[in-house]
């Protein structure tokens, strides 16, 4: 047997590392002479923030191939990627960025999407997620801070003061007393609530056929309207033209009869006949006088109260379900007026129907420091305590409104309170659209309502 020497058994154990080494280093690099088959696709950012040539591509959160290429094209950054055979991509498949491991090396995410046909060799993603800028986050993050810390020292200098620690306290006294008093007086005008309601839904199902009937009224009167408004116009325009006529033909006798009046007004004046005695008695006139002023204060009083009818219907996507509305107010003041209700829709996720009424207090606010055009509403909804608030712009055509209700969360299948927010606008005089959201804080109520209806003032 030939004789080995030291440093050949040496130089052969080298060279076995070596080549283990080298296996090893190109197993876990992925060179090309050790890759898979595969097909070539590219994909476009604005921005890949650190990603580098031979990071991993994973597909379905599987490594299935690696970054080939990048590069900068106008205002694009283009990335090759080579995909390992059998790896299915879809043309609606989308493309990402992501942070992997602890280091937070950059790779690319591949959701395979499932509409065919199948991507072939050379095309491109179409669909990729905007990555995040990380240094952008932290310096608005920074900058948002910086604006909190003087809004704490803003806040912190105003209620420094002890008057106004002073204030803010007896603020929140009067809050928590105001609201114990109104848990008070709805806890003890409860029954007496329920019992008005009782007879108002008694009275409502009793006049049911009476508000239809009402309505076909209107309705036929509408069409009334449209139809003989021509004709009315050119009877009214006849009667004005022989009207006319006759004061021609009678100008002389109205004449006389306007200088006997001018004599009778002369004969008063001098203290002549009964109406002239009357005239020059003070007793009688400061009378008379005392009386024509109350009359006047009772005229005024009844022509400045004013009364509206509101009828509105619409529909909830939430409840699934038509809603009616039948409104009566109130407005003995321009500032002041009061609203009753009666409300017709969906009682429950059932879809049942019921009847609820509403009754609110209502104080507008016109051209004030705090409040431009603006409502406040508090008192029944829906059978339930809520308050409101309205916003008017476009001289009362256009109506913003938020409504909340159900404090006790009473109504079925709620678990917070009912808050709705709406819009109305009159397209005409007395016809408006409503749209907005119902019921925003329960998640298995919540949904949009459209509708619309009219408006008479009386």
């Amino acid at each position: 047997m030939r004789y080995i020497s030291a440093e050949l058994k040496v130089g052969i154990f080298a060279l076995i590392a070596l080549g283990i080494l080298a296996f090893m280093a190109f197993k876990v690099g992925e060179l090309d002479w050790l890759a898979k088959k595969g097909y070539t696709v590219y994909a476009h950012f604005n921005y890949v923030g650190g990603l580098t040539v031979g990071a991993d591509v994973r597909v379905a959160g599987m490594v299935a191939g690696r970054v080939d290429d990048i590069t900068l094209k106008t205002d694009k950054v283009r990335l090759r990627l080579f995909i390992h055979e059998g790896v299915r991509i879809y043309s609606d498949a989308v493309v990402s960025l992501k942070i992997a491991g602890m280091l937070g090396e950059r790779i690319v995410e591949i959701s395979p999407g499932s509409k065919l046909p199948l991507l072939q060799d050379g095309d491109t993603i179409v669909y990729s997620l905007k990555v995040a800028d990380i240094d952008m986050m932290l310096r608005d993050i920074s900058e948002l801070s910086i604006e909190i810390s003087r809004l704490a020292a803003s806040v912190g200098a105003i209620i420094e003061p002890e008057e106004t620690r002073k204030a803010i306290k007896a603020s929140i006294h009067n809050l928590e007393e105001l609201t114990y008093n109104m848990n008070i007086a709805v806890v003890y005008n409860d029954k007496k609530l329920r019992v008005l309601l009782g007879h108002m839904t008694e009275l409502i199902e009793a006049n049911k056929e009476m508000f239809g009937a009402a309505m076909a009224n209107i309705e036929e009167f509408s069409l009334y309207l449209k139809r003989e408004g021509p004709i009315l116009l050119e009877s009214t325009h006849k009667a004005v033209e022989e009207i006319r006529a006759v004061v021609e033909e009678n100008r002389v006798a109205l004449k006389r009869s306007i200088e006997a009046v001018d004599e009778i007004t002369d004969k008063i004046g001098r203290g002549e006949g009964t109406l002239g005695r009357l005239w020059y008695d003070e007793a009688i006139y400061e009378s008379a006088h005392e009386a024509i002023e109350d009359m006047t204060r009772i005229i005024e009083t009844i022509e400045e109260f004013e009364v509206f009818t509101t009828f509105r219907g619409g529909y909830l996507t939430g409840t699934s379900g038509r809603e009616g509305h039948l409104y009566l107010t109130l407005k003995p003041t321009p500032k002041f007026y009061y609203i009753l209700g009666v409300v017709s829709g969906p009682g429950g996720l059932d879809g049942d129907r019921e009847i609820e009424f509403s009754a609110q207090f209502a104080r507008r606010f016109k051209d004030s420091d705090k409040f431009r055009d603006s409502v406040l509403r508090a008192g029944i909804t829906e059978n339930t305590f809520g308050i409101g608030a309205d916003q008017f712009f476009l001289d009362d055509r256009l109506k913003f409104s938020a409504d909340v209700w159900d404090l006790f969360r009473n109504e079925r299948g709620t678990r917070e309170p009912h808050v709705r927010l709406g819009i109305d606008y009159f397209i005409f005089e007395n016809i408006f659209i409503s749209g907005g959201v119902d019921d925003i804080f329960n998640e298995e109520r919540r949904g949009t309502y459209v509708g619309g209806g009219v408006k008479f003032r009386h």
